[in-house]
């Protein structure tokens, strides 16, 4: 139970997740989904890109976490 506790409040995993991202890397992830559905009925090439964004985002952040996980 101590464990779990110390795991939930610790605050160096905090500071990780807040430094690896940031509020508009989220609200960019959770926008540019909706709108890449809608631009693919359009263009095919449009929706790739913004898959491509999406992938190269999330990639970004997974690598950032690393980084400040290690660092921190």
């Amino acid at each position: 139970m101590k464990k779990q506790y110390i795991k939930d409040n610790d605050e160096r995993s905090i500071q990780i997740h807040a430094k690896g991202k940031s509020t508009g890397a989220t609200i960019f992830m959770i926008i540019i989904l909706p709108v890449a559905i809608i631009l693919g009925y359009f263009n095919s090439t449009v929706f790739l890109s913004c898959i491509a964004c999406e992938l190269g985002l999330s990639l970004l952040i997974a690598f950032s976490k690393l980084y400040y996980s290690r660092k921190l």
